[in-house]
């Protein structure tokens, strides 16, 4: 999905499927259906087959959708890449197996990615951001500080790149796997790791707990506050 200057949404899609026989081939494509639907000021987009005949001849559906840049979207597949590219508007994205990728601008919206299996990639936003995925690496990267940041990976590396405003709350875990973070922001900073080591560097750094696994203090004049886990892994907080 990607932002354009016009005021209408455009759908190009392609079907594909593996099949014994140009018969067999069209009997799918048939069966495959793309739909969109308008309701009031919300359209829907709907790809659809029957899986239970023609899971065999693995269908997909490829789609590139085109739509307002200050358009609020939201994404679900059961499996499947997600990219968006320019949008603005508030973004609710889920795939159960597969990537997700958002190239926002500067956009100070609403972003929640979430992937059963797969990496996520958000950058460009400047909002409350939410990321998790069971497996895979989770990136946030901002060009400003984020009112609210949620970054979560059950089994993978966790990485952002960015700062929170003065009041904002930021929540970075992994079970197993490394946090990540180059703070561009004073924050209150509380990092910890069940097996591996804490490592908080830059200036203008206070602390009112250190150890080789656990931080508590203060980067800056403080501000919002920054909490970061691992189960299982180390934590490396760059100010």
């Amino acid at each position: 999905m990607e932002a354009w200057e016009e005021p209408r949404i455009q759908v190009d899609f392609v079907k594909k499927a593996r099949a014994r026989s140009q018969t067999d081939a069209e009997a799918v494509f048939s069966d495959m259906t793309v739909g969109l639907t308008k309701s009031g000021d919300t359209a829907r987009l709907v790809a659809n087959w029957p899986q239970s005949r023609w899971n065999g001849n693995n269908p997909n559906v490829e789609l590139r959708v085109r739509v307002p840049a200050a358009l609020a979207a939201e994404a679900a597949l059961g499996a499947g890449r997600i990219d968006l590219t320019g949008l603005q508007g508030d973004l609710t994205l889920d795939t159960g197996a597969g990537d997700v990728h958002v190239l926002a601008d500067q956009s100070g919206a609403r972003v929640k990615a979430h992937s059963g299996v797969g990496r996520i990639e958000l950058s460009g936003m400047i909002g409350d951001v939410s990321a998790d995925t069971g497996a895979g690496t989770a990136r946030v990267e901002s060009p400003g500080n984020l009112t609210a940041l949620y970054i979560n990976s059950g089994t993978g590396l966790v990485q952002f790149i960015g700062g929170l405003t003065a009041t904002a709350r930021g929540d970075i875990s992994t079970g197993a796997g490394s946090v990540e973070v180059q703070l561009k922001s004073g924050a209150e900073i509380d990092a910890s790791t069940g097996a591996g080591r804490v490592r908080v560097t830059g200036s203008r750094l206070t602390s009112t707990q250190t150890s080789s696994n656990r931080f508590v203090g203060r980067a800056g004049d403080g501000g919002g506050r920054l909490h970061l886990e691992s189960g299982v892994g180390s934590i490396s907080v760059q100010v």
